[in-house]
């Protein structure tokens, strides 16, 4: 089934952030939509972080980019996941 929104989360080293970025979609009112997370080959816990959300409704899909890239192409990757 195909959701009505996507969510694209580029990111990198956003450990401090990402947590809470997961958890304001995931208390939506709203719940037909998937989350894309795309890191940037961070070196800091966003990896752990973001492979938590996805064992929890919505169920976040995550992408670890294999070379650090120059934005904006993790926010480009974001947008054609769609």
């Amino acid at each position: 089934m195909t959701a009505k929104v996507t969510v694209g989360v580029p990111v990198f080293n956003a450990g401090s952030f990402l947590r809470e970025c997961l958890e304001n979609l995931r208390t939506q009112t709203f719940s037909d939509f998937r989350v894309f997370i795309y890191d940037n080959c961070s070196s800091d816990d966003t990896r752990s972080i973001a492979l938590h959300y996805t064992h929890r409704p919505p169920r976040s899909i995550y992408h670890l980019l294999t070379l650090h890239i120059a934005p904006p192409t993790p926010f480009d990757a974001s947008l054609a996941s769609r």
